[in-house]
């Protein structure tokens, strides 16, 4: 309580003893106050040392869980700063990929001898490598965020379901598979 008196202490502890030890001389005599005054203020020792170590506890628990809390915010943000890790090459990757894909394009349209083809051929290798590279950090970054919202207590967001794990093929499937447009043909 804000008062530093528990709560479970009782009426006679706190009110009736500190009043009761003055007028015991005067109420039971001098002998009886000889006998009573001793066993009052010892009473009143006990209740003394009963409450310092109950607040003591109430402190010691408070930290423990403040302790926990602080554990759990530093393993959330470890996560969260290695999933940021992880995601930060991604778009470099996903530049990479782009500028040999656009390269690639741009060496198949125009007419080029056929002994400069195998450059497209390495250019859409480069696109595939750096396309994975970029995924595979995408999902790293991903179970990251994951831990960090379980080690808090947390419920991760659902999968995503736009697609398939090699969804991302598909695009470049379809490239290697028609790579001109239709007025060339």
């Amino acid at each position: 309580s804000p008062s530093g008196i528990p709560r479970s202490a009782s009426f006679i502890t706190v009110f009736c003893v500190p009043i009761s030890t003055p007028c015991a001389a005067f109420v039971l005599g001098e002998a009886g106050a000889d006998f009573a005054v001793p066993l009052l203020t010892g009473g009143v020792g006990l209740a003394t040392v009963w409450q310092e170590q109950s607040g003591n506890g109430k402190v010691a628990l408070a930290k423990e869980k403040v302790a926990k809390t602080k554990q759990q915010i530093s393993k959330a943000e470890s996560f969260l700063g290695r999933g940021t890790l992880s995601s930060s090459e991604m778009p470099t990757c996903l530049a990479v990929a782009t500028a040999a894909t656009t390269a690639s394009v741009i060496l198949f349209m125009e007419a080029i001898p056929q002994r400069l083809w195998w450059v497209s051929a390495v250019l859409l290798g480069i696109t595939m490598g750096a396309t994975m590279v970029a995924a595979r950090r995408q999902k790293r970054a991903a179970f990251y965020m994951k831990q960090a919202s379980r080690s808090v207590g947390g419920t991760p967001p659902p999968r995503s379901r736009v697609g398939r794990r090699h969804l991302w093929i598909a695009p470049l499937a379809i490239a290697v598979a028609m790579p001109c447009d239709l007025p060339r043909r």
